[in-house]
């Protein structure tokens, strides 16, 4: 991860087009912040105020080929009061059964997909104690080039404070709210979880299971016929809006590793992984 400023020395405009791509996404599209009156807030809101970060990120894929540069503001979840919480664990697909579905896939010679959730925690309502954030500087200057009449929240310092309406990344209780979020809408749709593992889901589709792994945002879809994954795929983009589709079956990415098809074998590999090991 680099900071936005050296980001913006490393990558120029392309590092500024990102970071007004993710405003946008925050303040537009998902309606993930809103930027508030400092006055408007109690002395215990302002006092529990948590600041942000803006990290950029060259993306690679498993193969280690350069794909995109990402943006992408994080709330300082270290300042929060983790005591507030009953519980933050959110399950992820452990590696065990994400081998076994691709073995099983394999035999029964399915089909794979892959499918990313564009800002998918900012789909999870942010619930609770209201989070106060603080933008720095030069987030700030991005937010009212997005939004030009923001700049009436502007303090003498140039900064902003904003409220979160949704789970901004950072913040210790966002993984959980996305968890029970996906949850719940793949449920509302006929996927059934695992018992040994949650995050392993089925649903017969013409007499066919389709069967996915979800991590974090991440999802692995098998199913021998195609229209089982059209479903999921159709259903994902109705509930989220954008998200990422991968179907080649020699050239397929998932957690870090990539996933070539042959007949009845799947080949797993690592290369940008071992490559960043050996580095």
């Amino acid at each position: 991860h680099i900071s936005a400023q050296k980001g913006e020395k490393m990558f120029g405009k392309d590092a500024t087009n990102a970071m007004i791509k993710e405003i946008k996404q925050l303040l537009k599209e998902k309606k993930a912040i809103h930027p508030v009156y400092a006055n408007s807030l109690s002395k215990r809101q302002l006092k529990k105020r948590i600041r942000s970060l803006m990290f950029l990120k060259p993306k690679f894929d498993a193969m280690g080929r350069f794909e995109k540069i990402k943006a992408r503001l994080v709330a300082n979840g270290a300042q929060q009061d983790r005591n507030l919480f009953d519980d933050l664990s959110s399950p992820t697909a452990a590696t065990m059964s994400v081998f076994i579905i691709l073995a099983i896939a394999a035999t029964e010679r399915r089909k794979t997909a892959t499918i990313d959730v564009t800002g998918a925690y900012l789909n999870a309502d942010m619930t609770g104690e209201t989070v106060v954030m603080e933008l720095d500087a030069l987030v700030t200057r991005i937010v009212t080039k997005v939004a030009p009449d923001a700049k009436q929240y502007m303090d003498e310092r140039g900064r902003m404070l904003v409220v979160l309406d949704k789970a901004l990344y950072g913040c210790v209780q966002s993984a959980k709210l996305w968890y029970e979020n996906v949850c719940k809408f793949l449920q509302s749709i006929g996927y059934v979880a695992n018992d040994v593992d949650p995050c392993i889901m089925n649903k017969m589709v013409n007499d066919k299971q389709c069967t996915i792994a979800l991590f974090v945002d991440d999802i692995l879809i098998t199913c021998e016929d195609e229209a089982g994954i059209d479903q999921l795929i159709e259903s994902l983009r109705s509930e989220y809006g954008d998200i990422t589709v991968h179907r080649d079956p020699v050239d397929l990415s998932y957690i870090g590793m990539h996933l070539h098809t042959e007949g009845n074998k799947i080949k797993v590999s690592q290369l940008a992984y071992i490559t960043e090991l050996l580095t």
